[in-house]
């Protein structure tokens, strides 16, 4: 993993001598350091070891669509054991797969909790599959996402109905 962790501190009235980070590379839940040493203007010298875990994990979480099937614009997208055990769960955003506006449901990123979430397809919406993308993020800004999809089918069936007289009896 990459990136930039910003460290900062008093060292008032002493005068810091060196600072080193030492990563741990094989197991970031394992924990790593950074050391720090102090020395004051008389040559007092003190040592400080603060150890920091880094997240790169992304959140984990179950999802499950309402309705596979449905003549209805509403449906509920359901999310679930939702766990991050370093940094937290922090936020989760709803987007569509295939260019189909929703009417309703959540666009920017929000609380994340587990709950069902009701997403409305917008009235101009076509018949067939929709699929929605769910990002879950964590406090470290590490993302999950996944895709629910179902069916939207809104036209009645139509049909003929033949019934034959094999016998000559007929039910009235």
């Amino acid at each position: 993993p990459s990136g930039t962790t910003a460290v900062s501190w008093t060292a008032s009235p002493q005068t810091v001598a060196s600072t080193s980070i030492n990563k741990n590379t094989t197991d970031d839940s394992a924990g790593n350091y950074l050391h720090v040493k102090a020395v004051s203007a008389v040559g007092n010298v003190a040592y400080k070891n603060i150890s920091f875990v880094v997240d790169v994990t992304a959140p984990t979480y179950t999802t499950t669509v309402g309705n596979a099937h449905t003549s209805s614009r509403t449906n509920t997208i359901d999310i679930s054991s939702l766990d991050d055990n370093l940094s937290g769960v922090d936020k989760i955003k709803l987007s569509t797969k295939d260019g189909t506006s929703l009417e309703s449901g959540l666009f920017d990123w929000t609380t994340a909790s587990n709950t069902s979430y009701t997403v409305v397809l917008a009235p101009n919406s076509s018949e067939g599959m929709h699929t929605v993308i769910i990002q879950v993020r964590d406090k470290a800004n590490n993302i999950t996402t996944k895709e629910v999809s179902w069916e939207y089918d809104h036209t009645i069936p139509t049909g003929t109905l033949t019934l034959k007289e094999a016998d000559g009896t007929t039910n009235k």
